[in-house]
């Protein structure tokens, strides 16, 4: 029962991203500018949308209703973390979710997401090499863009830094997160 209010309560916020299209008031500038879906594709423009309730959800912090937004299995780090190279593994499952959510929305990545700039907002080479996203490209649907929102930040408290990433890509019809990774692995 919980689950499915979770579900219902993830459409409404979809719905009313949705709605907002079109109007200026500050809250639809708070999910996604008209500046930024202007002259988008509609890969570009979907993944803008999920993105924009991943925001909101954060800011929430309602990491419960945001499973809805992670395609499962979703995986949570490269093969080799030391040179950030390899193929996409550790997947979470659906029913792990519960136990890794709050690795996975770490308080960094709650702090931060949420702040993206287009600064932190790529769309991944459809030709690219990295067998990273070539494995999570493997996922989604044929012909469809995959993205990524990556943060760098100086870790609190010392001179080191972090990183995270999370990659986007359309299964099913629908764009999802369907991969992250950190400096720090998660399972």
């Amino acid at each position: 029962m919980r689950r499915i209010k979770n579900i219902l309560i993830a459409c409404s916020m979809l719905v009313n991203v949705i709605s907002c299209q079109g109007k200026t008031s500050p809250a639809h500038k708070d999910y996604v500018s008209d500046a930024m879906l202007k002259n988008t594709t509609n890969d570009e423009h979907a993944f803008r949308l999920v993105l924009a309730q991943l925001k909101m959800l954060l800011k929430t912090k309602n990491l419960n209703a945001s499973s809805a937004l992670l395609n499962f299995p979703f995986f949570t780090a490269r093969v080799s973390e030391n040179d950030r190279t390899g193929a996409a593994t550790d997947p979470v499952a659906i029913g792990e979710y519960s136990k890794y959510k709050n690795d996975i929305f770490n308080a960094d990545v709650i702090r931060l997401l949420p702040t993206y700039t287009e600064d932190q907002l790529s769309e991944i080479d459809s030709k690219t090499d990295d067998p990273y996203y070539l494995s999570l490209t493997k996922l989604t649907d044929a012909g469809s863009q995959i993205y990524e929102v990556y943060f760098q930040y100086p870790e609190k408290g010392t001179n080191a830094e972090s990183f995270f990433g999370f990659v986007f890509g359309k299964v099913h019809g629908k764009y999802k997160a369907i991969g992250m990774y950190g400096k720090w692995p998660i399972k």
